[in-house]
């Protein structure tokens, strides 16, 4: 509920639309009604959509009778409003499929008159306890010649990953939404599944269309191209087998292999393998933030400016675009801090709460790190210039690819 408020603006399009509130609870409360009000069946369909939105957003109990907050809010707004409404007799789940159905028909409607194509971007994800789910995300341009985008999907994906699978459950959503003869193009990363993908769903839904045509429909994502440059940059063209070979250290618990690992990777390993201890455990960042605290002086505070204690370190992680750039650079706004925390870790006697010396960073690391941090910059300015909406120009709008190619092509010659 709130993801459809607040990313589609759903109750702008919605009759019986109750707030432009981001918070169900907030807007329940919020309502103008004295205790014993006559609640009348507009009324009713407000109330129920909120604390309906109220529920899910608060990931609370789906009787509204083991929800305190609910129970409480709804008794103070009228003692016989559970009688009036029935949320102390029926289970929530039937209003949050009837609430589901009724908002599907306004995206529905939206697409069905939209005055351009619907064009789908699509990307699989997986859960930390091994779950595949595809996103889907309609792009379309509405009836008031205004821009739009609409989840319309995110489905556990059955099978293997191959462009045939992911085309048989691309191709069920397109029918879902009645949108299979209003296809556009599909944006997805460089995966090659995503290219038989393409051809896969296009053969299906259009059967006329030859290879070259579901070719020229493919449309690969720029800012996944300037991470794989990244990358290549980083770790050269095998970071997928050193990726795999990781993740293969940690799941059989070789903690010292998977540090060795990165290690061969220099300055850029050798910070990871520190930024990955201290986050670690919860005891661990607290010792690293203890450390800071002892070393800070007190003085050069500024209100207007963001306080180095506040800053965490973060890790890279080959799923987050520029993650690795924005380790880097954190850990250059706290190196001194960094510094200190590893002289003091010396000090520790048990060695597995020890950082390994060979992880240290010297002076010449940090030099190295400023130099790769000055060579990544340029991609992910680039990264972050061409998302959005383009609505004012700028932002997403098709010349700043070009201009940026050009851009990049210069930094790296340089």
């Amino acid at each position: 509920m709130t993801y459809l408020r607040k990313k589609h603006r759903i109750f702008k399009s919605s009759s019986e639309g109750p707030s432009n509130s981001e918070d169900p609870l907030q807007s329940l409360q919020e309502m103008p009604l004295a205790r014993g009000s006559l609640v009348t069946p507009s009324l009713k369909a407000i109330i129920e959509e909120l604390a309906l939105g109220a529920v899910i957003t608060g990931n609370q109990p789906f009787n509204a009778f083991q929800n305190p907050f609910i129970r409480q809010l709804l008794l103070t707004l009228n003692p016989s409003i559970f009688q009036t409404t029935g949320w102390g007799r029926t289970s929530i789940r039937q209003r949050l499929a009837d609430t589901f159905a009724s908002k599907k028909k306004l995206v529905q409607n939206e697409l069905t008159t939209s005055v351009s194509k619907i064009h789908l971007a699509f990307d699989l994800w997986t859960s930390p306890n091994r779950h595949a789910f595809l996103g889907v995300s309609a792009h379309f341009i509405d009836a008031k010649n205004s821009i739009q985008q609409r989840l319309l999907a995110l489905r556990e994906q059955q099978g293997v990953h191959t462009g045939l699978n992911i085309a048989i459950t691309l191709a069920e959503i397109a029918r879902d939404w009645e949108i299979v003869d209003r296809i556009g193009c599909l944006v997805s990363d460089n995966a090659s599944s995503n290219d038989a993908c393409g051809e896969a769903v296009f053969c299906q839904i259009l059967p006329d269309f030859s290879a070259e045509d579901a070719s020229d429909r493919r449309i690969r994502c720029y800012g996944h191209i300037l991470n794989l440059v990244g990358r290549a940059f980083l770790y050269g063209e095998d970071f997928e087998s050193f990726e795999q070979e990781s993740q293969t250290y940690k799941a059989m618990d070789r903690i010292d292999d998977d540090l060795r690992h990165w290690r061969k990777r220099g300055p850029v390993g050798k910070l990871h393998n520190i930024v990955r201890w201290v986050r670690s455990s919860p005891q661990r960042s607290e010792f690293f933030k203890a450390t800071i605290k002892e070393a800070d002086d007190g003085s050069g505070i500024c209100l207007s400016e963001e306080s180095t204690l506040e800053l965490q370190l973060l890790l890279n992680n080959d799923t987050r675009w520029n993650s690795t750039f924005l380790m880097i650079e954190r850990a250059l706004r706290k190196q001194s801090d960094i510094q200190t925390f590893l002289a003091k870790n010396l000090d520790e006697i048990d060695p597995h709460k020890r950082i390994p010396i060979e992880d240290h960073l010297d002076m010449e690391d940090w030099r190295l790190l400023t130099e790769l941090k000055g060579v990544l910059e340029p991609l992910y300015h680039q990264t972050m210039r061409t998302q959005g909406w383009a609505k004012q120009g700028a932002h997403g709008a098709l010349w700043e690819i070009l201009a940026g190619v050009e851009y990049l092509l210069e930094k790296m010659e340089d």
